[in-house]
């Protein structure tokens, strides 16, 4: 099958779930209704403290709870005091929506990765190992795309672009 062919290329995407005002972006209640009308997903993942994958757009945690720091200094048992938008949704880990989406849709993943490569990359390739369900990755670091080149050759991948000003990427 070509990619023209593709659910990339077919079927709307719902980016950062299916979100109106009571389901914020990039929560499971936005995934859920995103299933529920059978779009696809594109979420985005990055790693919090101790490595672990969450699913989380921005690097601050301000936008999206109100509150101050950086996502990649959370540790797990922190997550779940961090309300989005000021609703009871928390910021999910990488393992549970895999776990709730299991498949129902494709999801499109994008990698949050503007440090060294490597860590995330290696999490993230190994759940989806074991993931059943139709799924591609996208990254504005072509480092972290090469990584699933050479890891996961068989895995759709996308480039996204930007003009990277401030900000240097490491391979």
């Amino acid at each position: 099958m070509s990619i023209l062919d593709s659910w990339l290329c077919t079927k709307p995407i719902a980016h950062r779930g299916l979100h109106p005002e009571a389901l914020p972006e990039n929560s499971l209640g936005a995934f859920e209704n995103a299933i529920e009308h059978g779009y696809p997903i594109e979420l985005d993942v990055r790693t919090i403290g101790d490595g672990s994958v969450v699913v989380f757009h921005d690097s601050k945690l301000s936008r999206v709870s109100g509150l101050d720091g950086y996502v990649s200094t959370l540790e797990p048992e922190k997550l779940g005091d961090v309300h989005l938008f000021g609703t009871d949704y928390t910021i999910p880990t990488f393992e549970k929506v895999l776990e709730i989406v299991n498949g129902r849709v494709p999801i499109l993943i994008e990698i949050k990765n503007e440090d060294k490569i490597g860590g995330l990359e290696k999490a993230v390739a190994e759940m989806l190992n074991s993931y059943m369900g139709d799924y591609a990755v996208q990254s504005f670091n072509p480092y972290s795309l090469g990584y699933f080149a050479t890891a996961m050759p068989h895995v759709m991948r996308g480039q996204l672009s930007t003009f990277f000003k401030k900000e240097e990427l490491s391979g």
